[in-house]
């Protein structure tokens, strides 16, 4: 995402980028889930997918 910036990520920020997506997609699953939709594979993949890198798995 900044590397087209020429910054380095440092850990920190990784962490948190992370942990962004992981709550980002629950309110996309919450929201999935108010609309009566189907969408949900995706937004559980991404969530087990990051959870193991934010320590909460």
């Amino acid at each position: 995402m900044l590397n087209g910036y020429g910054l380095e990520r440092p850990p920190e920020l990784e962490w948190t980028l992370t942990f962004y997506r992981v709550v980002w997609s629950v309110m996309a699953l919450h929201w999935e889930h108010e609309a009566d939709g189907d969408w949900f594979a995706p937004h559980l993949d991404a969530i087990n997918a990051d959870l193991p890198l934010v320590g909460l798995s």
